[in-house]
């Protein structure tokens, strides 16, 4: 009977020591539990803060886009406007010097195509460097327009002497 007082408060401590290794096996899971929380927030915070960027860039794209067309329309828009003041000298020209004037409103023709042309460049681009290269290559052909009407200007309406 001696033995088996002692022997309970050891098994009892041996039982306590089980006990104790399982709660710290399920301390464990716990924490492990938490770090894979963690980081399963922190990813959908980076996410989402990736996918806000994102969004945000193409915005900004959308608007530079924008920007180039309506830059474009309005370049036009003013060469037109000349170009119908012009036609409208060069048709009451004589014959000899309408000729002369044709020949230049067909070159201003020639480069305000170029210029129309990249409206459909603009609209297929598909990121910001693009963008870049059409707004140089617009501004060079609004500038050969420009060049071309003031040739046809020329040719219509010669300075006087």
């Amino acid at each position: 009977m001696r033995m088996v007082k002692w022997m309970v408060p050891v098994m009892l401590l041996a039982l306590a020591g089980c006990d104790g290794a399982k709660k710290a096996e399920e301390a464990k899971k716990a924490a492990e539990a938490q770090v894979a929380a963690a980081a399963a927030t922190a990813k959908a915070a980076a996410d989402a803060a990736a996918a806000k960027a994102k969004e945000e860039a193409q915005k900004a794209f959308q608007g530079q886009k924008t920007e180039l067309s309506k830059q474009l329309t309005d370049g036009i828009e003013a060469l037109d406007r000349k170009v119908t003041f012009l036609k409208e000298k060069a048709a009451k020209l004589p014959p000899a010097l309408k000729k002369k004037a044709d020949a230049a409103l067909a070159a201003f023709d020639t480069a305000k195509a170029a210029v129309t042309g990249l409206q459909a460049q603009i609209d297929g681009a598909v990121d910001a460097a693009g963008l870049t290269d059409l707004a140089g290559k617009l501004t060079a052909a609004l500038a050969d327009a420009g060049k071309a009407l003031d040739g046809a200007e020329a040719a219509i309406m010669p300075a006087k002497k």
